[in-house]
């Protein structure tokens, strides 16, 4: 009866709460426009020439490396590309300039998919066999802000725009004295939907523990809407000080148009300032406006800004073919969905895998 219950919770609030439903059902109803583009362009996959300097413009499989490599490095944490043929003294040795936790993540991933905390060299060594792809090791980041903020910039203008901005609250819970950590985490609506994978990511011991009374802690410091993080729409914390300073990480990547540059800062202050920040990942053509997912939102609100994105992406990617940048064939664009759809499917079976080694 409790198991029966606890599904029907589940139920009604992925029913109730369109942020939680699966990503075809949100994109369905507004798939026509972007049929309309693919037609008004003549290109399936048009989108691709929005960003020449990713591979294949960021919509998907792009290197995270690759991308990492072009920008200045002093807006990133210390980062490290692991190849999977890496031997495990190979590993250990050069990563010992790394400082347990760190973040490890596959280099062409999506959604939080195999993003881990790691604590020690034993846990390094479990990613490192089980990771089905090439990963990056980071430096954890102790900011303790996390914003996704969209940026759009026309070919051959020198400034850009900030077209949307989330914060991420990452999962955290305040004790009662009473209760243990994971059924605090039941209790809460949000993280009772994604428990299993914030549990598989959460050492077993400390699921148990008891936490007193009023006091809070951060059980993932990883700002992911799949894991159970909230999303906040902070788009009115947009400034002519703040798009200024995106434009400067912006344009230091040549061929960055249109994505979203996913940040940890100190503070809102501090960041126009250009201090206190540092780059998580900087995303393409595939990126979303996540500030959708704000439950504040209404599934119309969440449909005008994507359309509104996608005619941004259309005429990005139309000036960029004026300039002899060509997008996908139509044939080299199938064969990398095929790709990518085998990817998530490798990764996706590596999540479940997090979850098991947990139980």
């Amino acid at each position: 009866m409790q198991l029966l219950t606890k599904h029907v919770k589940r139920f009604r609030t992925r029913w109730f709460n369109w942020e939680y439903w699966p990503s075809f059902v949100i994109y369905l109803p507004v798939m026509p426009y972007l049929i309309y583009l693919m037609a008004r362009y003549r290109s399936v996959f048009f989108f691709s020439a929005a960003n020449p300097g990713i591979e294949y413009g960021g919509f998907t499989m792009e290197s995270k490396w690759r991308i990492q490599e072009k920008v200045n490095h002093s807006h990133f944490p210390q980062t490290m590309l692991i190849e999977k043929q890496t031997s495990f003294e190979q590993l250990l040795e050069s990563t010992r300039s790394f400082q347990f936790p760190l973040i490890v993540k596959p280099d062409i991933g999506g959604k939080g998919r195999g993003v881990l905390v790691i604590q020690n060299e034993e846990e390094l060594i479990w990613y490192h066999n089980n990771c089905p792809l090439d990963y990056l090791i980071q430096e954890r980041i102790h900011y303790a802000n996390e914003a996704g903020i969209f940026y759009v910039r026309f070919p051959g203008s020198p400034f850009g725009s900030i077209t949307g901005i989330v914060f991420k609250t990452p999962v955290r819970i305040t004790g009662n004295g009473l209760n243990t950590i994971v059924e605090l985490l039941q209790q809460e609506e949000r993280y009772a939907l994604h428990l299993e994978q914030i549990t598989a990511r959460i050492q077993p011991k400390l699921l148990c523990h008891v936490l007193e009374k009023g006091k809070e802690i951060t059980l993932m410091d990883i700002g992911n809407h799949a894991q159970g993080s909230a999303f906040t729409d902070l788009s009115s914390h947009i400034t002519a000080r703040l798009t200024a300073r995106i434009d400067a990480i912006a344009t230091q990547l040549p061929g960055f148009y249109f994505g979203r540059i996913d940040i940890r800062f100190s503070s809102w202050e501090e960041l126009e300032e250009g201090q206190s920040f540092s780059i998580i990942e900087i995303n393409g053509s595939g990126s979303e406006p996540t500030h959708i997912y704000d439950p504040k939102h209404s599934l119309f609100f969440a449909w005008k800004e994507i359309l509104r994105h996608w005619k941004l992406l259309a005429q990005i990617s139309y000036i960029n073919r004026t300039q002899h940048i060509a997008p996908m064939r139509f044939s080299a664009g199938l064969s990398l969905l095929l790709q990518h759809r085998k990817t998530m499917k490798r990764l996706d079976k590596f999540n479940a895998s997090l979850q098991l080694v947990s139980k």
